[in-house]
C-alpha cells in the first residue's frame, strides 16, 4: 500500500507547492495503517459464514438380548436398539404333566404359594364337615378361573379333574385329609360344583 501511495503522490505532484502540501497530506492520510482497515472493510464483503453442521448422530448398534429381572423379580429379555432399551417379558415354559393314561397335558398357570393357601382351605372346610355345594360357591372366589376351566377340561368318563389337579399339580401329600378316600369323594363334589356339574353324586 505504500508504493501504491508514493506512485499517487508522485502522479499528482503540482508545480505550486501548496498543491504538492496538500496532496502529500491526502497521501500521508490514506497511508496511514488504520485508514486501510477501514477502506478494505468498506470494500471487502467477510467470507460467507459456513452454515453450522448438526451433530453427528452415531448410530446404536443393537446388543446381544440379556435376561434382567425387576424388584418384583419378573424376567425379562433386554435389548438395546436404536430406537432405546426394550423389555419384553419372559415367558415361561408351560409345566407337562403325564396323566395316568400317557396323556401329556399343560399345567394351568398358578402361584405355589396360592394353591397352598387353597388346600388349607379345603382342609379346614372337610375337617369342618362343610357342604360341598355351599362351599364350593365361597370357594370360587379363591380358585382361579384358569384351573376351574383346566379341572372340567380334563375330567373325562376315565379320569376326574379333580383327582387329577390334586395328585399331579398340587401334590397333595399323603398324609392330608383329602387324600383318603371320604377327602377325595368330598373334593370329587366340590369340583363338580365348581365347574357347574349338577350332578354331585360320587363316582
Amino acid at each position: 500500500m505504500l508504493k501504491d501511495a508514493q506512485a499517487l503522490k508522485d502522479a499528482i505532484g503540482g508545480d505550486e507547492a501548496g498543491e504538492s502540501s496538500a496532496v502529500a497530506k491526502i497521501v500521508e492520510v490514506i497511508s496511514s495503517p488504520a485508514v486501510g482497515e477501514v477502506v478494505g472493510r468498506m470494500f471487502h464483503r467477510p467470507a460467507a459464514t459456513a452454515p453450522a453442521q448438526p451433530p453427528q448422530v452415531h448410530p446404536v448398534a443393537p446388543s446381544r438380548p440379556m435376561v434382567v429381572k425387576d424388584r418384583t423379580g419378573q424376567a425379562f429379555v433386554q435389548v438395546v436398539t436404536p430406537q432405546g432399551v426394550q423389555l419384553t417379558p419372559v415367558r415361561k415354559k408351560p409345566k407337562v404333566i403325564t396323566t395316568d393314561a400317557g396323556q401329556q397335558v399343560e399345567v394351568p398357570p398358578m402361584d405355589p404359594a396360592d394353591v397352598r393357601t387353597l388346600i388349607g382351605y379345603l382342609e379346614a372346610a372337610f375337617n369342618g364337615g362343610q357342604d360341598p355345594q355351599i362351599l364350593a360357591q365361597s370357594a370360587r372366589a379363591m380358585v382361579p378361573e384358569p384351573i376351574i376351566a383346566w379341572i372340567k377340561e380334563n375330567t373325562t368318563a376315565d379320569v376326574n379333574g379333580v383327582d387329577l389337579f390334586m395328585r399331579k399339580v398340587a401334590n397333595l401329600p399323603g398324609s392330608s385329609p383329602l387324600a383318603t378316600l371320604a377327602g377325595k369323594k368330598w373334593l370329587r363334589k366340590v369340583g363338580k360344583a365348581l365347574t357347574g356339574d349338577t350332578d354331585t353324586t360320587d363316582e
